[in-house]
């Protein structure tokens, strides 16, 4: 699932230095090329009015504005929009994903927001005695009616919901032991 992200940058008088530090949880990796900065709708030039410096890990970077492009926006917006999407490493108690603005000498603001990701048991009984059954198959879809088939891949206990392609990947599968199956990484 990919997770939209929006901060706005409102512009103080006198501020310099204006900077964005996001950490995103293990769960969330960033999308670099989804980065937009836009002031009145107009998108700002990177490595000139901003930089972007991305960690090794891929789910922290920092944002830098220069002084010169925030210097005549006093009392405006800036606008920050990004998405992350929810990898293998993502858990349905909540993936957070923190930003913090700094400018000035020592002023920050810190907001917070958390993406969750749910699980369930798939379980195949007998009608007449509800025993378990093993061998059934299953698939699983985006919707009730007219949704996808959603791909996923063996883990321990069970099965999450695939990453784009990713290797391993099916769209049906077969419930070999107890009747039962966990499944997890669902919107």
């Amino acid at each position: 699932d990919t997770v939209e992200f929006k901060i706005v940058v409102h512009v103080e008088a006198g501020a310099q230095s204006y900077k964005v530090a996001d950490t995103m949880s293990d769960g969330l990796t960033f999308n670099s090329s989804s980065l937009a900065v836009t002031y009145k709708d107009a998108p700002a030039t990177a490595n000139s009015d901003y930089t972007l410096e991305l960690k090794k890990d891929g789910t922290t970077f920092t944002l830098t504005f220069a002084d010169s492009y925030v210097a005549d926006k006093v009392g405006e917006d800036i606008v920050v929009t990004y998405n992350a999407t929810l990898n293998e490493n993502a858990v349905v108690t909540g993936n957070k994903n923190s930003a913090t603005l700094h400018y000035g000498n020592k002023q920050t603001v810190n907001k917070e927001t958390t993406t969750y990701t749910y699980e369930f048991d798939l379980v195949k009984v007998d009608s007449a005695d509800n025993k378990l059954l093993n061998g059934a198959e299953f698939q699983l879809y985006t919707a009730r009616e007219g949704g996808e088939p959603i791909k996923f891949v063996a883990v321990n206990g069970g099965y999450r919901v695939a990453n784009g392609d990713e290797p391993g990947a099916v769209i049906v599968d077969t419930i070999k032991v107890n009747g039962k199956v966990h499944i997890s990484g669902l919107d």
